[in-house]
């Protein structure tokens, strides 16, 4: 495997594209093979077609104003992205922030595929960052 900046530009590219809301450029990364899967931060984001990927990016988009989409790339993008073959992957991470003034970390990976010659995301999957004790004392008996 060796570090790809193609896959590191096009994840760049989508995550302007998800910022500025771009619901056509975002969806264009993503494969339209059976397959193609999403995981979430929220126990009932386990999706299985690109049909319920859009419908989740279109709800998202409709909510940013109360969430943590700003419209603004944050200062702390870091992505990470390597390649073997017809398969690559990149690896996000970043501190969003909150209208509130709160942050918290964020944690994206994607995985790509070649499909007639260009990378289509196949599987992504999203995680806030937690410390181990914090969620070990969420789910401790009280």
């Amino acid at each position: 495997m060796q570090p790809s900046p193609a896959i590191r530009e096009l994840q760049l590219r989508d995550f302007q594209n998800t910022v500025a809301q771009n619901l056509t450029s975002a969806m264009a990364l993503w494969s339209n093979e059976p397959g193609a899967m999403f995981i979430g931060s929220d126990p009932s984001e386990w999706l299985t077609t690109r049909a319920a990927i859009e419908q989740m990016v279109r709800a998202a988009f409709e909510h940013s104003d109360e969430t943590a989409g700003s419209g603004r790339m944050p200062d702390d993008l870091e992505i990470v992205a390597y390649e073997e073959g017809t398969v690559g992957w990149a690896n996000l991470r970043y501190t969003a922030k909150l209208p509130n003034g709160g942050s918290f970390l964020m944690r994206w990976t994607v995985i790509y595929h070649q499909e007639s010659g260009q990378w289509k995301g196949v599987n992504g999957h999203v995680s806030v960052g937690v410390p181990d004790d914090k969620v070990m004392s969420f789910f401790s008996p009280s």
